[in-house]
């Protein structure tokens, strides 16, 4: 069986195929009729309002990101300044800014309870 190659993959490119590559798992899109959803959609501009649970939950994500962006700047400065000056307190600086981090991605998970999110 030295010829023979094995096969690693079920699919091979076919017209159906976006660049030459693989196309994706058929029965994944049947409502596409089988076809990969860039070969579908190519050209096609759809426009989806949020619903006002959603556009909730997106500023809420947007809200979290940036706390906590501040507060890894906030730890990163005092652990720092402990090590390089001494500084006992920065310790302490350092604890309540992964405390705020840690609780701000709590409330955000939080918001996928609320009802109809």
């Amino acid at each position: 069986m030295e010829g023979a190659s094995p096969k690693l993959s079920v699919f091979t490119a076919s017209d159906d195929s976006v660049d030459g590559a693989c196309p994706l798992h058929p029965p994944l899109f049947a409502a596409l009729g089988g076809r990969s959803p860039s070969r579908h959609f190519v050209g096609e501009i759809r426009v989806v309002s949020l619903t006002p649970e959603l556009a909730a939950q997106k500023k809420r994500l947007t809200v979290m990101a940036v706390i906590n962006v501040v507060c890894v700047v906030i730890a990163l400065a005092s652990i720092v300044v402990h090590f390089q000056f001494a500084l006992d307190w920065a310790l302490f600086v350092f604890g309540g800014a992964l405390l705020v981090g840690f609780a701000t991605q709590i409330w955000f998970i939080a918001g996928f309870r609320r009802k109809g999110v």
